[in-house]
């Protein structure tokens, strides 16, 4: 029975945390920061007949580095979009790189000269090392509390993305040091090249290695059309990624010591290149099951390694005495080793990051798996020269880092939200957001209002409760409605804005059905959604009006950047009609949809002017489309095969819907359902 014990543990603290992120909602409080929490309470526990099994399941090196690890580090890169990074890669690239080597260096000499002040001779390597662990910031904690309160989308990216690539950074030179302590050497000028060259060997073959990786698993996502072999391709990637550049990464080293990949590169790189490229060859109910499945075990990862943080701290041998005044210290060097890092590049390199973001950037830098995963890694029986305590130095060092994460977690981490109310981050809406708001009320308002009309006409509401119902919503919708049309008039670009974006939404929404069904190919599904993606980058700068619309439509030169020079040569003539049949349709939608706003808006002069002009543009782009499309067929009769298909396609998803949902409704069975789909021939893999 013993044998089972670690997986009963797995089981119960899967347990725990579920019943922890019930309750950690309920009393409005940091996920991550009470699992920390209920791991501290879990450690007693541990002790007792009981629950002694919690003691079986233990975070060796082996599961943080090769299984938690790369999961948590696809999760977070798989969502970020590669032009939002590109547009904020000067930021991002100062803060992972040239900020975390600041940070780390600056701890190592501020904790020696403070250490000295209390007589404590640390071997400065032994302070590099802690400096270069504990520099990494985690942003599992942070990005939930930007999500939940609110906070600025660029700032979130720019915090998501350095705590991305950091990791790597970190890693590379926790690697590059370890390796100096364990050939018994130094930072000296003699040992800079080395260290050097080692760290840049391994962060530019991790990107080759991720770019490589990414675009393999895309490309073999061309040949998996099972949906099994599509889902099984995406979820091993990461791992495979890492593992791979652990590997050939060991292979290079026995030729030369300074040659090395970092695998967190790799797999962050590859995770990248998926995320914006290889995804959109997958269905979309097949990209949306991926995508939950990857924050699920994301989800999971973090709360085992949270919970079992208090867990390894309590097993430690640790003589305390040795580690407080350190640790203490260690904390304050820290917090002004990040503070310099992040006002230092940031003010030679981006000077149009706000001082109340880069005041949250330097003091919301909290630190979870990455650094446990890295003191792990140290040797057991690794020694360093005139090392002055009776700790082992792998305990020594274990017990610094993770009370150096419990300060980041419970001091740090509930000051967050408090930080941002102070510098007016959240709460109060913007302009943008304020329209947002009305324009969403007006929605919901309009819906109830039809399922209340639908409600009636199958009477399964009283009548004096349907007009009493009716009257309310009604006076909610026009009391709205007024409030729209005063701050449109008073921000005018910006409702032009809101309506723009709503418009390239509705584009978006068809373009993925379309996608999912077949009735547009891989690369007219790309070109499209870069010229969305373009508009929607001239929005965000509030540089969009109507007319920018006809030039990112028409642009020559958008189109070869968009496409790397290549023009819509590059499609295919079955590409191109389908192509422009999406543009065609989507067109249309959003005319449809602009039509049924004015409805539900008040009558003001300029709101139904707007909403006239980008209906007259939309149609334009309708007409120009359907113009393309009757010059490919004239010119092409082979296209007509084309338009039947796409029509075929169009009508048998129409019928399978119809099955499925009939099955679902239990009106029909399963046998029933397939033999429907086999004689229609509209059943999928």
């Amino acid at each position: 029975m013993e044998s089972a014990y670690p997986i009963l543990s797995v089981l119960f603290l899967m347990t725990v945390s579920v019943f922890a992120y019930v309750l950690a909602r309920r009393i409005n409080f940091p996920y991550t920061l009470f699992l920390v929490f209920i791991g501290v309470v879990l450690v007693p526990l541990s002790y007792t007949d009981l629950f002694s099994f919690l003691q079986t399941f233990k975070l060796t090196p082996e599961l943080l580095f090769y299984v938690f690890l790369p999961t948590l580090l696809f999760e977070a890169a798989y969502n970020i979009k590669l032009n939002q990074l590109v547009k904020n890669i000067k930021p991002i690239a100062s803060l992972a790189v040239v900020g975390l080597l600041i940070s780390a260096f600056v701890t190592a000499i501020l904790l020696d000269f403070a250490l000295k002040l209390f007589e404590i001779q640390i071997p400065f390597m032994a302070l590099l090392l802690f400096g270069a662990i504990i520099s990494a910031t985690d942003p599992v904690a942070v990005i939930a509390m930007f999500k939940e309160y609110g906070a600025p989308k660029r700032l979130a990216l720019i915090f998501e993305g350095e705590s991305l690539f950091n990791d790597g950074t970190a890693v590379a030179l926790f690697l590059s040091v370890l390796y100096l302590i364990k050939e018994g050497e130094r930072i000296t000028l003699a040992t800079m090249p080395q260290i050097g060259a080692k760290f840049t060997a391994m962060i530019i073959l991790g990107f080759a290695i991720g770019v490589i990786s990414g675009i393999l698993f895309s490309k073999l996502l061309d040949f998996a059309k099972s949906r099994h072999l599509q889902v099984t391709l995406m979820l091993v990637s990461a791992h495979l990624t890492f593992l791979l550049s652990e590997l050939i990464s060991h292979h290079l080293q026995e030729y030369s010591n300074f040659l090395g990949i970092s695998p967190i590169i790799a797999t962050a790189t590859a995770a990248v290149v998926l995320g914006n490229y290889g995804r959109y060859k997958l269905p979309h109910e097949v990209e949306e099951y991926v995508n939950n499945l990857w924050h699920y075990f994301a989800f999971l990862a973090n709360s085992l390694v949270f919970l079992l943080l208090g867990l390894i701290i309590a097993g430690l041998n640790i003589n305390y005495s040795e580690v407080i005044i350190p640790a203490t210290l260690a904390i304050v060097s820290v917090i002004i080793a990040r503070a310099i890092s992040v006002y230092l590049p940031l003010s030679l390199t981006s000077n149009d990051i706000p001082k109340s973001w880069q005041h949250l950037l330097a003091w919301g830098s909290l630190r979870g798996a990455l650094a446990v995963t890295m003191v792990l890694l140290i040797p057991n029986d690794i020694s360093i020269a005139n090392w002055p305590f009776e700790t082992p130095f792998k305990n020594w060092m274990m017990a610094m880092v993770i009370l150096s994460i419990f300060f980041s977690l419970f001091v740090k981490g509930l000051t967050i939200p408090k930080m941002m109310k102070a510098f007016a981050l959240v709460g109060k809406l913007t302009v943008i957001e304020k329209l947002e708001y009305l324009l969403a009320k007006i929605y919901a308002y309009s819906n109830v209002l039809s399922e209340l009309k639908y409600l009636r006409n199958f009477e399964f509401i009283q009548n004096e409760d349907y007009k009493s119902r009716i009257k309310k919503y009604k006076t909610e919708l026009q009391k709205t409605a007024l409030k729209l049309a005063n701050e449109a008039n008073k921000h005018k670009n910006k409702f032009l804005t809101i309506l723009h974006y709503f418009a390239v939404g509705i584009e978006e929404e068809l373009l993925k059905e379309l996608y999912a069904k077949g009735e547009v190919t891989e690369k007219g599904y790309k070109k499209f959604l870069q010229k969305l993606d373009a508009q929607k980058i001239e929005l965000q700068q509030e540089k969009g009006s109507v007319s920018s619309f006809d030039n990112i439509f028409y642009s020559d030169l958008i189109e070869k950047i968009l496409h790397f020079g290549k023009s819509n040569a590059t499609l295919s003539l079955n590409d191109k009609y389908l192509y422009y049949r999406a543009l065609f349709l989507s067109a249309k939608k959003v005319q449809d949809a602009l039509s049924n706003i004015k409805k539900t808006l008040p009558e003001d002069e300029f709101i139904y002017k707007s909403i006239e002009t980008l209906n007259k543009h939309y149609k334009k782009f309708a007409q120009k489309s359907f113009e393309k499309l009757q010059k490919l067929l004239n010119e092409n009769e082979k296209l007509l095969v084309v338009y039947q298909d796409a029509t075929e396609n169009e009508l048998k998803d129409n019928i399978r819907n119809t099955i499925l949902k009939l099955k679902k409704q239990h009106l029909i069975t399963g046998k029933v359902t397939q033999s429907l789909l086999g004689e229609f021939k509209c059943e999928k893999e």
